[in-house]
Formats: structure tokens, sequence, C-alpha cells
């Protein structure tokens, strides 16, 4: 009977994971790979949720103004288009 390793639930938590991943790699660089990816499972295994939550991937919003300004873009390029300028 050896280590299980834990699947993540969903695409957040692998995503939560991976950034998890990065940072445990950055301290312990004296580790090789396979000891690295064991031991951050382990550790992750044992957090809270709200210590994993840390971790998620927040999607970042998009301004109003900007995405404004890339619909005119958008049409101001297919207008020329249209007229064959570009």
């Amino acid at each position: 009977m050896g280590a299980t390793t834990a699947k993540p639930f969903s695409e957040t938590e692998s995503k939560a994971f991976a950034k998890f991943l990065r940072s445990f790699k950055k301290d312990r660089g004296d580790m090789d790979e396979d000891e690295i990816q064991r031991s951050a499972e382990n550790a992750w295994g044992k957090l809270l949720p709200y210590q994993k939550q840390l971790f998620e991937v927040k999607p970042r919003g998009v301004n109003i103004k900007k995405q404004a300004e890339v619909k005119r873009r958008r049409r101001l390029l297919e207008g020329l288009i249209y007229m064959g300028m570009a």
C-alpha cells in the first residue's frame, strides 16, 4: 500500500493546484521533481478549503470603456474591408 495521488475535482481546483505547485517548487529547489510532486500533493490534501481558495485563479474583469473601443475598431476595420481599402 503506497501513497495515493489525489485527483482535483474541477478545472478550478486543477488550476489552483498548478499555482500551488509552482510556489511549492520555488521553496524546494534542492528536491528532485518526483519528490516535489509527492510532497506537494500531500501538502495540498492537508490544506483547508479557505487556504486552497487563496491559490484559485480569478478571471480578470473587462473594462467597459476598453470593450466599447474594441467594438468601435472592429466596426471600422469591417467597413474598410467591405470598401476594399484594407
